[in-house]
C-alpha cells in the first residue's frame, strides 16, 4: 500500500508546492520511497511501501505505450496471472513486474472503462496528457481511501485529509451535518467528510476531470440475491473462493503476517494462510485486562494449533488516556470506536516483524456475524437494545403485534434502535448542540429483512468505522493490511447468497450466525472456538479519574474550538451529571471529548 496525491491545476507554482508538500505529509504511508512528477498541468505524488516488485515498480509510472501517468494505492490481487491474459492485456509492452503496471495495461485496452475489469482493493490516479484528463478510482468496498477538493478551475486529491488541510487551498469550514453523524453514530458519514468542502470518492466510484469540469459515475453495484444457488453447492464454492482468496493474498516479496483476535474470521484465515507458507506464519493478538475478556486465550489456541508465532500486547503496558490525544493526527477525522487505538498498538507492533498482514474485516457484514443481525429470529434482542422502548411497547399491549410467528415484523424499527445505530442523542438534541444543524431523516422501510441489514452494514459501518481503522492505524505503522474477506470474486459471491445460508434459527430457539462458514471450516478451528460467542476488538481499559480530568480541559472549558459550532452551555451541563466512575459509559460525552480532541488538532 502506499499513499498517492496530485493536483491539476494552471497555477505551475502551486501544482509544484503541492505536490512537493504531499509527499512530506504522507511520507508515513510510503516510507520505503517518496517521488512527484509534474505533467504540463498535473502534478502526482506517490510514496511508496514496497511490497511486490522491489526493485522496478517505483511511482508515478508511465505507460509505455501512451503519454499517459498514474499513481496507484492498492494491491490488485492475481495480477501475474491477469497480465499474461491477453484479452485484457492486449499487446501492451510491460517493463516492470509490479500490479501497478496492469493499470495503463487496461487502460490501454479499455479506455476509462478499465476500471471495471480491476480486481482487489485500490485507489488510483492516471493522468492521460493528450487528453489533458484525470481519471480517478476507488474499490468496490472502499478499503482504500481517497479525499479530493475543487480549487479554482482545478483539483485537488489524497489519500489522507491531512494532504489537503495542510495545503492552503480548501476552506476548512465543518460540515455540521458530518457532525451530527459522528455524533448519533460514533463515525464519521462515508459518503461526505467532516470538511464542507472537502469530498470522498465514494466505494465503486470513478472520476474524471478534464477543462475544469468534474464528473463522477459508479462503475459497480452490490449483486443480487442467487435463488437458484443449492446448500451443497455454496458451501464448495466458499471453499475454493475462500482459499483462493488467501491463497492471492499471501503473494508478496516481504514476509506476511495475520492479525488474529481467536474469533472465528481471523481464525479461518489463520488456519488456511498456515497452510500457504514454508515459514511459520506470524500472528498477532491483544490481551485486554477488562471483565470477561478473554479473547488472547482463544488466540493462543489458534496459534497453539498451527504453530504459529505468535506476539501478544497486554493492554496494561498501555496508557490509553494519553493515546487518546494522539488519534487525530493519525485519523484526520474524529472516531469515537476507542478501540482504534487497540488497531494502532497492534499495527506498530506487528510491523517489527513483517510488512503485511492477514485480517478479518467484512466476515461480520457479509455473513450476519454481529448480534443485531440476529434480530429477526430473537425477541429478547429487541429488550436488550431497546429496554425503554420495549417497555413501552408492552405497557400498550403492542409486543404480540411486533412478532409473527417468532420472527420480529418490523425490522427497520429494530435495527435503528440497536447500541450500532441507535441515535444515543436525538435529532431535536442535536439542534439544541450544533448551531445551524439540519435535522436529518431515520431511514423509513429501508430495512426489511436481514438482507437489507447486511447490505446496509456493508455501505455504511464496514466502510465508515472498520476499514478506516485498519487502514489508517496501519499504514500509519508502515504496514499493509489485506482483507481476504473483501476479496472481490468472495464478496460478490457471498453477498449473493441467502439469508438462511448466513444465519439459522434452531430447534432449541438459538440462532447460529455464519452458519456456512461454521460448515465449512469449523473442523479447521480448535474446539473451544467452535462455540465461542462473537466479541469486538472492545474498548481499551482506561484510568477512569486521568479520562474524567481530560474530558472537563477539554469538554468543560468554553474557550474550545468546537464551541464555535457546539452549545456549550448544553453540552457543560451533561458533564456535570457525571463523575469519573461513570463518564467512560456515557456514550455522547466519550464522542464529545473525541470531537473536541480533534478539534484542537485541525482546526
Amino acid at each position: 500500500m502506499c499513499g498517492i496525491s496530485g493536483i491539476v491545476s494552471n497555477n505551475a507554482e502551486l501544482v509544484h508546492n503541492f505536490s512537493k508538500s504531499a509527499v512530506e505529509i504522507l511520507k508515513h504511508r510510503g516510507p520505503d520511497e517518496q517521488d512527484y512528477k509534474i505533467i504540463g498541468e498535473c502534478g502526482l505524488a506517490h510514496t511508496r511501501l514496497s511490497i511486490v516488485d522491489l526493485t522496478s515498480g517505483n511511482q508515478p509510472m508511465k505507460s509505455s505505450m501512451q503519454d499517459v501517468h498514474l499513481v496507484f494505492n492498492g494491491e490488485i490481487y492475481g495480477y501475474k496471472e491477469l497480465r499474461k491474459n491477453a484479452e485484457l492485456c492486449g499487446d501492451y509492452q510491460f517493463k516492470t513486474n509490479s500490479d501497478t503496471e496492469l493499470l495503463l495495461a487496461l487502460y490501454y485496452k479499455f479506455g476509462e472503462d478499465f476500471i471495471k475489469h480491476l480486481p482487489g482493493c485500490f485507489a488510483f490516479a492516471l493522468w492521460d496528457n493528450d487528453k489533458k484528463k484525470l481519471i480517478c478510482g476507488r474499490d468496490r468496498f472502499g478499503e482504500k481511501p481517497f479525499y479530493y477538493a475543487l480549487i479554482d478551475g482545478g483539483i485537488i486529491f489524497a489519500s489522507e485529509i491531512k494532504a489537503l488541510v495542510k495545503s492552503g487551498l480548501v476552506d476548512l469550514s465543518v460540515d455540521r451535518d458530518s457532525v451530527g453523524h459522528f455524533l448519533q453514530f460514533e463515525y464519521v458519514n462515508p459518503r461526505r467528510s467532516f470538511y464542507q468542502n472537502i469530498q470522498t470518492l465514494n466505494p465503486a466510484q470513478c472520476l474524471t476531470f478534464s477543462q475544469s469540469k468534474l464528473d463522477v459515475r459508479s462503475y459497480w453495484n452490490l449483486p443480487a440475491t442467487n435463488w437458484n444457488i443449492s446448500y451443497d453447492e455454496a458451501k464448495e464454492r466458499l471453499e475454493i473462493l475462500f482459499k483462493e482468496a488467501v491463497r492471492k493474498q499471501m503473494v508478496a516479496d516481504v514476509s506476511v503476517g495475520a492479525f488474529l483476535s481467536g474469533g472465528i474470521d481471523s481464525s479461518t484465515i489463520v488456519a488456511v494462510a498456515s497452510g500457504m507458507t514454508n515459514q511459520r506464519l506470524k500472528t498477532f493478538a491483544f490481551k485486554l485486562d477488562a471483565r470477561g475478556n478473554n479473547d488472547h486465550l482463544y488466540a493462543e489456541a489458534v496459534s497453539k494449533k498451527y504453530n504459529t508465532e505468535h506476539y501478544v500486547l497486554d493492554s496494561n503496558d498501555f496508557d490509553f488516556v494519553d493515546l487518546m490525544c494522539k488519534m487525530p493526527e493519525i485519523y484526520d477525522e474524529p472516531i469515537a470506536d476507542q478501540a482504534c487505538m487497540l488497531q494502532y498498538l497492534i499495527s506498530v507492533e506487528a510491523k517489527k516483524h513483517v510488512k503485511v498482514v492477514l485480517a478479518g474485516e467484512g466476515g461480520d457484514e457479509l455473513l450476519a456475524g454481529y448480534t443485531r443481525h440476529r434480530g429477526p429470529y430473537d425477541r429478547n434482542l429487541f429488550m436488550t437494545a431497546n429496554p425503554l422502548h420495549y417497555l413501552r411497547k408492552k405497557l400498550q399491549g403492542e409486543t404480540k403485534k411486533m412478532f409473527n410467528d417468532g420472527y420480529f415484523k418490523d425490522i427497520n424499527e429494530f435495527f435503528f434502535s440497536f447500541p450500532t445505530y441507535a441515535r444515543c442523542v436525538s435529532d431535536d438534541d442535536l439542534s439544541q448542540i450544533i448551531k445551524l444543524y439540519k435535522k436529518s431523516k431515520l431511514p423509513q422501510n429501508l430495512i426489511k429483512n436481514t438482507d437489507d441489514m447486511l447490505r446496509f452494514d456493508l455501505q455504511n459501518y464496514l466502510i465508515g468505522n472498520c476499514i478506516v481503522k485498519t487502514d489508517r492505524a496501519t499504514m500509519r505503522a508502515g504496514l499493509e493490511a489485506r482483507l481476504p474477506f473483501l476479496d472481490v470474486q468472495l464478496a460478490e459471491f457471498l453477498i449473493s447468497l441467502p439469508t438462511d445460508m448466513k444465519i439459522r434459527k434452531n430447534f432449541d430457539k438459538s440462532v447460529t450466525d455464519k452458519f456456512i462458514l461454521r460448515d465449512v471450516f469449523a473442523q479447521s478451528w480448535p474446539l473451544e472456538v467452535r462455540h465461542r460467542d462473537k466479541r469486538g476488538f472492545g474498548p481499551p481499559p482506561f484510568n477512569q479519574q486521568k479520562l474524567f480530568e481530560l474530558a472537563n480541559e477539554f469538554i468543560g472549558n468554553s474557550n474550545r474550538k468546537i464551541f464555535a459550532f457546539c452549545n456549550y452551555d448544553y453540552i457543560k451541563n451533561k458533564l456535570i451529571a457525571e463523575n469519573a466512575d461513570s463518564f467512560v459509559h456515557n456514550n455522547f460525552l466519550m464522542r464529545v471529548l473525541n470531537l473536541s480532541i480533534w478539534g484542537e488538532k485541525w482546526l
